[in-house]
């Protein structure tokens, strides 16, 4: 079962104002940055302010979403991935790896809003 909000994000015009932005007036710290990381997808920077996590992203054209989404940590992504699927909710992104040892897919909300999940 779900048990954390991972992460937000934010749709941004440039990635790195935004992240010295964040930085500059709120204190965030820089924690992976990723250019080109997918096709669509120019930059993706990760900041943490203590325990939250926002996740920046610069894309290639308008984004498709309203401009932001979360992101819902599982321990046990195979069965919540499952059990979601079974309930009929629209599948945004099949699985794909997030690290080594983790997974991330999404998912489409009743409005059309992105819910990804991680594990």
């Amino acid at each position: 079962m779900f048990n954390r909000i991972e992460h937000a994000a934010f749709m941004v015009k440039d990635c790195d104002a935004s992240k010295q932005f964040y930085q500059e007036h709120f204190g965030f710290k820089v924690r992976l940055e990723m250019n080109s990381p997918a096709p669509g997808l120019k930059k993706i920077i990760f900041i943490t302010l203590g325990d939250t996590e926002l996740e920046l992203i610069e894309t290639t054209e308008p984004p498709k979403i309203s401009g932001c989404h979360i992101c819902l940590g599982t321990d046990n992504f195979d069965d919540d991935f499952q059990r979601l699927t079974a309930a009929d909710i629209k599948v945004a992104q099949q699985p794909v790896p997030a690290s080594a040892d983790r997974k991330r897919a999404a998912f489409h909300g009743p409005d059309g809003e992105e819910i990804e999940i991680i594990g």
